[in-house]
Order: C-alpha cells, then structure tokens, then sequence
C-alpha cells in the first residue's frame, strides 16, 4: 500500500538576472504535491522554469510527471506546479527538497504572440500539515468488529397480533474494503440471537430464542460525502440452536428447540436455513476506523416447514420471517 509521509522544506533559488522565485508554499493530497510560488521579473519576457526534488540524502528524485507553471512561464504571482507523485515512485518516507530555478528566454520574434499558460485546477482537498507532516494516505481495507443492539419479532401471516418484539443483539468481525473514496463493500460474520414473543393470553406467553450464525455481505454508497453511506446487502444464516420458554398458568420451563413437536410428530417444524435482505444507513470517522449505524433485516422466506403443535393447540398454515433493526458499533483492529 502506497504511503506519502513528507517533511518538506521550502527553498528559494534566484537566477542570474532580475527575476526571482518566492513565497513558495505546498500542500499534498493523497497522491499529489502541490507547490505554488511567486515569480518577479520582467513581465514581457519568459523564464524558464525548473524544479528539482531531493530526498534527506540529498540524492535527486527521478520525478518528470509535473504539469501547471513549469517550462516557459511569465511572471507573476500564485504559480502552481503539480506533481503526479504515483506516476513516477511507488511511495516517499522522509524529507523531500524542492528546488526551484528561473532562467531568462531570449525574447521572441516580433510576429510571435506570448500566451499565458493556462493553469492546473486546484485540488479539491488538501492534506493537513502538522510540525511540516501531512497526515498518512487513507487505507483502503479495514478489518475490524461490530456489535449491535435493538429488537427483533417475526412477520406472520396468521395470528399476528399474537407476536411482539424482544430486545436482542449481535456480535461479529468485519472486513470493509473501499471500492473508490464514497463506495465500498463490507463482507460480515456475525452470531445473531433472534428473539421473538408469543402471547396466548393477557398473563401467559413464550418466548422463543434462534441462535444463527450469519453471513452478511453490505455495499455501502456516500454520495453526499461527510462520512454518512447507505447500506443495502443480503445475509444468509444457519440456525444453530434455539431454546422456548414458556410461562402459563403460573408454571415456567424452557424447550431446546429440538422438543417441539410437529403438528404430525415427525418432521422437525423450523428450518435450519434463514436468508434475507438488510438495508440501513452508517456514519463513519476517519474513513471507516469507526462506524456508527443502524440495520434493519428482513427474511425471504418461512423459516416454519411444516404445522406444529402449540401448548393444546395445533397450529396449521402458520408462515413466520425473521425481521430485526439493530443500532450498531463498528470499529477497526
């Protein structure tokens, strides 16, 4: 991964005649040095313009990929030169020593008329510099961990008065890799509890509980900038375990999963399959070190396979999905 970590030192160099190179200022972006001057001298004639870079050996950097005031330049103020710093080295640690040199051109022809030449278009965004160092290049992948908290229920299609949310969470590592500046995507590896009440009547209920390891994979777009994307993706998850509690009349116990019965008795009545889609929105710091953002999922399908038997009652045609919003915490290793 490339980086560019420079303390630069600001030199001005004077030629042999009256013009002379000053006020010489830079900046960087990710992968650009900007160096502006001034140049005084007389304003019908043109000087050739040289800049040279050294590192903290002193040893001249093989640096060509310059556009903006270089080569025959008229005087004046706020010249720009831009240096494409990728296009000629892989990366720079160090010191880098900008020399600057004019030297007069002998006037043209008569008939020759000088044109000014036309400047770069200024960066868009400057790097900070602090004590002479600008910040490092932002990474492009991010590992990291997530934790969430919020509510989950069921969407039913039968009987759905009878359902109400419980609280729930979840907990994973992440891996968020940016596609260009404003896209990226975040593949996940979460355990998620899936959490869901049942009331039979005003005083008795279950809970029911499905453990599931999930695979999620999000694609995050930032059009309007500021560290605030919005996320859509899809998960796929495998029920690993779930238990039922029952509190009726009074009497409490809890069920493995695996003890509830089917309507028939022989076929296990949940699937072991789960996949939906998730969609929501994030607001990131320091490009993705930390996150902040809430999720919201929905299953596709029935995770119920077949009717079952509940309490004294057979429940026959019942379709359950999972659905879950999580307000969540994100933060890179």
């Amino acid at each position: 991964m490339k980086h560019l970590i420079l303390s630069i030192l600001f030199i001005s160099s004077l030629s042999l005649k009256a013009q002379e190179i000053s006020n010489i200022q830079v900046s960087t972006t990710d992968d650009l040095i900007v160096i502006n001057y001034d140049l005084s001298g007389d304003e019908n004639q043109l000087y050739d313009i040289t800049l040279d870079l050294y590192d903290g050996d002193n040893k001249l950097v093989k640096a060509s990929s310059f556009n903006g005031d270089i080569g025959k330049v008229v005087p004046g103020t706020e010249k720009t030169i831009v240096w494409n710093v990728y296009k000629d080295v892989d990366g720079l640690d160090g010191q880098i020593e900008p020399k600057i040199e004019a030297i007069l051109i002998p006037p043209p022809k008569p008939q020759t008329q000088i044109a000014d030449k036309p400047k770069p278009a200024a960066p868009t965004k400057t790097v900070d510099i602090v004590d002479g160092k600008p910040k490092k290049s932002k990474k492009k992948l991010r590992v990291g961990m997530k934790v969430g908290v919020g509510s989950s229920n069921v969407i039913a299609n039968k009987r759905d008065n009878f359902y109400k949310s419980r609280l729930s969470m979840e907990a994973g590592l992440y891996l968020r890799y940016y596609l260009t500046k404003r896209l990226h995507i975040q593949p996940e590896l979460v355990y998620k509890p899936q959490y869901y009440q049942e009331i039979i009547t005003d005083s008795d209920k279950l809970i029911h509980k499905h453990d599931y390891i999930r695979g999620q994979m999000i694609f995050g777009m930032a059009p309007l900038g500021g560290g605030l994307h919005f996320n859509i993706g899809g998960y796929y998850g495998y029920l690993v375990h779930g238990t039922r509690f029952d509190d009726v009349d009074l009497i409490s116990s809890e069920y493995d999963i695996e003890e509830i019965n089917t309507n028939n008795l022989t076929a296990f009545p949940f699937s072991n399959m789960d996949a939906g889609l998730l969609i929501g929105g994030s607001w990131s710091i320091f490009r993705g070190a930390f996150v902040l953002g809430v999720q919201h999922s929905r299953g596709l399908s029935n995770f119920v396979t077949d009717d079952y038997q509940l309490l004294d009652e057979n429940i026959i045609g019942q379709s359950l999905r999972n659905r879950s919003t999580q307000f969540y915490f994100q933060k890179s290793f």
